[in-house]
């Protein structure tokens, strides 16, 4: 995966602020969805100061399930646990398919992925001093971060 400049939210002044994506859309996709499967949304969380992405906390099948969206490009994933120390992606077909004709479904052997250097190409100066400076290992440590 080469992953698109302003993905992480960092930018600087040659590059110019990334997009951004449709939170209320998200947000009412996230409670539809949940309906539909059997499920309840626990909690709803914007993207803030420290991380690049919205959260659902779900209530699905007897287990609590984060359904992670990158505030600036339409990827989104799934994970058991999220926290600073690192998020656990999961991966769970039906809400994939659910969430595959509005979003990119990222899966976790892509968000698992280890980082090299043409998979940050595009990234911008600002971006790129991040990574530099925070050392992810992975594509999920980037497109779904806690960087401050």
């Amino acid at each position: 995966m080469i992953l698109p400049t302003g993905v992480t939210g960092f930018f600087d002044s040659q590059s110019g602020e990334p997009p951004l994506t449709d939170l209320s859309l998200f947000q009412k996709l996230c409670y539809s969805i949940a309906a539909e499967s059997g499920g309840r949304v626990l909690t709803f969380e914007s993207a803030d100061v420290s991380t690049n992405f919205a959260y659902a906390r779900i209530k699905w099948n007897g287990d609590e399930l984060f359904v992670l969206f990158n505030e600036h490009y339409p990827y989104l994933a799934m994970a058991d646990a999220i926290g600073f120390g690192g998020i656990s992606f999961v991966d769970r077909v039906l809400l994939k398919e659910a969430f595959s004709p509005y979003y990119s479904v990222l899966e976790t052997g892509e968000l698992n992925t280890p980082i090299e250097p043409p998979m940050i190409q595009h990234l911008n100066r600002a971006e790129r001093a991040q990574v530099s400076y925070w050392k992810p290992k992975t594509v999920g440590e980037i497109v779904f971060h806690y960087w401050d």
